[in-house]
C-alpha cells in the first residue's frame, strides 16, 4: 500500500529474563507508535521505574537499617543518662535529708561513741567479734517542727549496728550480751557531762537505743540477714547501776514489751 510505512523493531531484554519489547510504527502523514512491554518475574525495571514498580534499592534499604541502629543506640543512651541522673538525685536528697536529721555536731559525738565501742569491744578485748559494733546514726527527733529552745537536750536515737560475722542464727540470749556490752559502753557517755557537745550549749537526751543485728552468709549473689531490737533507756540505766540487773533481767524485760512512753517494743524484727 502506497504511504504505508511499517516496521517491527524487536529488542531483549536484560536483567534475570525474558523481555521482549514490539514496536510498530505506521505512517499516514504521521507516526503512531505503540510499545509493549512485558516482563516476566524476576526482571529489572529501568533505574526510573524502581519506585513505580515497589522495588526498593539495596542502598536505600542498607540506609534504612543503619538508621533503625543508630535510633535503638541513642535510645538506649538516653535511657541510661535518665536512670543515672534519677540515681544520683535521690541519692542527693537522701544525703540532704540525714544531714538535717544528724548535724555535724551529732556526728562527731557518733565518731566518740564509736571509739568507745572498739576500745571495748574491738578485736583483742575478749569480745569474739572481727568488727566492734558502730554507731550508723545518732537519729534526731523531732518532736517539735520549731526550733528547739536553747538549752533544752536535744532527744535523740542511737541506732547501734552489731556484726556477728557468723553464719548460723545466733540464739537471742548470745545476741542480749553484745547489746548489754554496747548499752554499758555507749550509755554512760551519753548521760554524762562528756556527751554535751557545741550547738547552742545544748546536750542530748537518749529516747531509746536501736541495735542492728547482722548475721549470716553475705556475698555477691546473696546478703545476710538483720535484725532489729530496741531497748528503753530504763533498761540501760539499770544495766549501767545495778548489778543484779543483767542480760537475762535485760531478756525477760524486753520480752514482756517494758516500752512505754513512746517507745516502740520491737525485738528481734527484720530490719
Amino acid at each position: 500500500m502506497t504511504g504505508v510505512t511499517g516496521g517491527i523493531v524487536s529488542h531483549l531484554g536484560h536483567g534475570h529474563g525474558f523481555r521482549p519489547e514490539l514496536e510498530l510504527g505506521f505512517g499516514f502523514g504521521s507516526e503512531f507508535t505503540a510499545q509493549w512491554q512485558y516482563q516476566w518475574q524476576g526482571i529489572s525495571s529501568p533505574p526510573g521505574d524502581l519506585l513505580a514498580s515497589g522495588v526498593i534499592p539495596s542502598n536505600t534499604l542498607t540506609l534504612e537499617l543503619e538508621t533503625v541502629g543508630i535510633a535503638t543506640v541513642a535510645v538506649a543512651v538516653i535511657s541510661i543518662a535518665v536512670v543515672a541522673i534519677v540515681s544520683g538525685i535521690t541519692r542527693w536528697l537522701w544525703q540532704r535529708y540525714h544531714q538535717r536529721r544528724e548535724s555535724p555536731p551529732l556526728s562527731s559525738l557518733a565518731a566518740d561513741l564509736d571509739d568507745h565501742l572498739a576500745a571495748a569491744l574491738g578485736p583483742g578485748t575478749g569480745s569474739h567479734l572481727e568488727t566492734p559494733p558502730t554507731v550508723r546514726r545518732l537519729e534526731r527527733v523531732d518532736d517539735d517542727p520549731a526550733a528547739p529552745v536553747a538549752g533544752t537536750p536535744t532527744p535523740i536515737i542511737p541506732v547501734i549496728r552489731i556484726d556477728l560475722g557468723t553464719a548460723d542464727t545466733p540464739g537471742l540470749g548470745l545476741v542480749l550480751e553484745y547489746v548489754a556490752a554496747a548499752l554499758e559502753t555507749v550509755h554512760p557517755v551519753l548521760e554524762g557531762d562528756e556527751c554535751a557537745f557545741d550547738e547552742g550549749e545544748r546536750d542530748v537526751r537518749v529516747r531509746y537505743y536501736e541495735f542492728e543485728v547482722t548475721f549470716g552468709p553475705s556475698g555477691l549473689l546473696v546478703s545476710g540477714e538483720c535484725r532489729r531490737i530496741v531497748v528503753p533507756v530504763t533498761c540501760a540505766e539499770q544495766l549501767c547501776s545495778e548489778s543484779r540487773y543483767g542480760v537475762h533481767e535485760l531478756q525477760r524485760e524486753l520480752e514482756s514489751d517494758a516500752g512505754g512512753g513512746g517507745v516502740p517494743s520491737v525485738l528481734w524484727e527484720p530490719c
